[in-house]
């Protein structure tokens, strides 16, 4: 019925040990919830080295990191764990053996990696796969201790395979001894702890998509509050082969147990499903609350819209939660077109926890929700499936090498919602402020120009004349390391982070092995300050510096670009060229005006430090491709607005608008060229911009000076 195959891993060596089995009792001689910890030798640990790009360092008995500029070094680390049986991780740590001490200021941080792709035999410092999430760092430590981190949030709660990726901000080597040293204790460790498994019951509805979008009153439901088999007047139970041919699809492994319903899956295949009776339609928002308690990855549990024509692909199918076998992730596929093409998205979660699901299918295209929060967006018209559709709910087996198992899947309950008979109008105009290049290293003065543009923003977010603030680059001089962020910017600035979109420069806000904390404050993860910004919220995730990613102000979609990746990883910045492109059509089609942020200006003077990035005229390209309307940009230390202009530098009636603000604060540049398509600028004012954005397209702006020469620009464009 499906066309997705998980993607299995090759099991390689593991060295286990038991250090403490079943459970132990505490002082009080009452039974702890922890039942077993475990420790595991690595299958891999190496490291790459920046000066030696092609080199590997697989057999090296010691591996380090380094954060020098000329001699960055980062560690790679891969293990393989299994939990016992009936068992989940509760907690999960990285621990080495250090061979040089670090301060208290001196930190390794240790991330997830963003792929597996790689050997201890091969691995160089030009073919190691990125990092991915942060996890956790370690630092005031001396020689020849044990160094611990924290990777709890970066391990499947039931074992399997993992890699870690260590970097360091420290400005010298620091090793660690590696599985290859010749005392074998002192090898590095994942050291697991378990407990049982327990699956509370459901509680509640948790955060719905339909209570937090206003979907209004469900038009089709069942809340699984009887006993017995599926009511057979909502639902057809299937009775047949399994999912392409394998293991058998009985209604005897489907029950309502009072509270929710239960599909069971045999170590033999023999599982179940059913679709709705109910309900079948052309357009409408769908939610299903779900867990899926630890069993064999060989079952997947998923929730479909299936075509009622039943005329697969041709007529499409909506996966919007499918897991496939890996618990602590969850995944959404849309397939469309006779050619079983596919749009997907994925999301760490406990799915062994109940989680709400939820799609939302209009003519304008398909939306994905995981707890309320959007995670999934295809707006391409043609994608959506040409018929009615209807809910179906599946554990499907997929048998492969490995030992087999049991599983279960639980459904508290399914919800359909109407949805507007037309599209939703463009909405409510927004204003926005932004600037760029914002806090002096040492400022807190509230007097300062740094001080009087953040309370004026302050002022107008929480009195409602604005509704968003854009930092466009270089938060904190000279360094935005951590501390410096919450010390000083924060103590001007701290206000806006609920109600910000941000992106990064390079050097002050990031540089690889030197500082890399931005990302992190922006997550509400550096210690002093929680609050996490508007992005990060509306996104659902952690955004690394480096990470292209969009979002929506009434009918305006932005596109953030890190100009930062050309200068640290001109790989990434390329491949987010075709990200744009899809991104801004995808907005495109659904009626969406456009807009870009970006740190280092393409449009603009030059002035003694710095001239065009022309680095990222494949991205402008793309910009001007898709017609976007403006662009936000800084870095120069002055004002600067063109005409709307085309990528060849002329001003046209369908070009884009271009503001360059990085007047937030520093000290100010002068200019030293003239482009014709520049028509307004300054360089002896500090202040910000506020933008207007009309539903229509038609926008207006204000610079709003705070302190030097008080000069001024403002104007309107009209719609398309």
């Amino acid at each position: 019925m499906r066309g997705i195959a998980a993607k299995r891993i090759l099991a390689g060596r593991v060295a286990a040990a038991w250090v403490a089995a079943a459970s132990v009792l505490g002082a009080s001689g009452t039974q702890q919830a922890f039942a077993s910890t475990l420790s595991f030798a690595p299958t891999a640990d190496t490291y790459v080295q920046y000066d030696q790009p092609t080199t590997n360092f697989g057999s090296s008995v010691r591996w380090s990191v380094d954060g020098r500029t000329n001699l960055w070094r980062n560690a790679l680390l891969r293990f393989n764990f299994n939990v016992p049986a009936g068992e989940e991780v509760v907690s999960a740590k990285v621990r080495a053996y250090s061979e040089a001490a670090a301060t208290a200021t001196e930190f390794v941080d240790i991330y997830t990696m963003t792929s597996s792709d790689w050997a201890e035999s091969t691995v160089t410092w030009q073919n190691a796969p990125p990092r991915g999430t942060w996890l956790d760092k370690a630092g005031g430590y001396s020689t020849g201790a044990w160094v611990e981190w924290d990777v709890t949030k970066g391990v499947p709660s039931t074992g399997g395979w993992v890699n870690f990726k260590l970097e360091t901000n420290a400005l010298k080597w620091l090793g660690f001894k590696s599985r290859e040293n010749t005392t074998p204790s002192l090898s590095p460790q994942l050291v697991i702890e378990t407990a049982p498994v327990t699956t509370p019951p459901p509680t509640g509805d948790g955060t719905t998509a339909a209570a937090t979008h206003g979907w209004g009153t469900p038009v089709a439901r069942d809340e699984f509050n009887y006993t017995g088999a599926p009511d057979p007047a909502k639902w057809s139970v299937y009775d047949s082969a399994g999912h392409a041919g394998n293991g058998i699809r009985s209604p005897s492994q489907l029950a309502v147990d009072g509270s929710k319903l239960v599909i069971t899956g045999t170590a033999e295949g023999t599982t179940g499903g059913m679709a709705a009776k109910f309900d079948r339609r052309k357009y409408g928002r769908w939610e299903v609350r779900m867990a899926l308690p630890h069993g064999d990855n060989e079952y997947h549990g998923v929730s479909i819209l299936w075509p009622d024509s039943e005329n697969w692909p041709c007529d499409g199918e909506i996966d919007y939660a499918e897991n496939l076998g890996d618990r602590s992730v969850m995944n959404f596929f849309h397939h469309y077109s006779c050619s079983n093409s596919q749009t997907s998205a994925s999301r760490p979660v406990d799915t062994t926890q109940f989680h709400n699901y939820a799609v939302e299918w209009t003519a304008s295209g398909i939306i994905g929700y995981l707890d309320g929060v959007k995670w999934f967006e295809d707006l391409d018209p043609s994608h959506l499936p040409p018929g009615p559709m209807h809910q179906t709910l599946q554990l499907d087996w997929f048998p492969d090498t490995t030992a087999n198992g049991g599983a279960q899947m639980l459904v508290d309950w399914v919800r359909v919602y109407d949805v507007p008979s037309s599209p939703p109008p463009g909405g409510e105009a927004v204003t926005l402020a932004a600037v760029g290049d914002m806090n002096p290293d040492g400022n807190t003065s509230t007097s300062s120009p740094s001080g009087r543009n953040a309370a004026l923003i302050i002022s107008g977010l929480n009195d409602g004349s604005l509704d968003a603030f854009i930092g466009i680059g270089d938060f904190q001089y000279n360094k935005g390391y951590c501390n410096d962020l919450v010390t000083e910017w924060s103590k001007l600035w701290g206000q806006v982070i609920p109600k910000t979109y941000w992106t990064t420069g390079p050097n002050h806000d990031v540089e690889p092995g030197v500082n890399d904390d931005l990302d992190r404050f922006m997550n509400g993860q550096c210690s002093g300050s929680t609050a996490r910004s508007a992005a990060n919220v509306a996104t659902g995730r952690f955004i690394d510096a480096l990470d292209f990613y969009s979002f929506d102000l009434g009918n305006w979609h932005f596109a953030v670009l890190p100009t930062a990746a050309w200068r640290y990883d001109s790989t990434r910045a390329q491949n987010i060229t075709a990200q744009l492109d899809t991104d801004l059509a995808a907005a495109k089609a659904a009626g969406k005006h456009l807009a870009a942020v970006y740190h280092d200006p393409y449009f603009t003077s030059s002035t003694s430090s710095h001239s065009r990035e022309t680095d990222v005229k494949p991205w402008v390209e793309v910009l001007w491709k898709h017609r976007v309307r403006l662009t936000l940009s800084g870095s120069q230390h002055n004002y600067e607005r063109s005409c709307p202009v085309n990528i060849n530098d002329q001003c046209v009636s369908d070009g884009m608008t271009a503001f360059q603000v990085s007047t937030g604060g520093i000290g100010l540049r002068s200019f030293t060229s003239t482009p014709s398509y520049i028509v307004k600028r300054f360089s002896d004012t500090w202040g910000h911009l506020r933008l207007t954005l009309n539903p229509d397209g038609s926008f207006a702006w204000e610079f709003r000076p705070v302190s030097g020469g008080m000069q001024t620009d403002s104007g309107t464009r009209p719609a398309p």
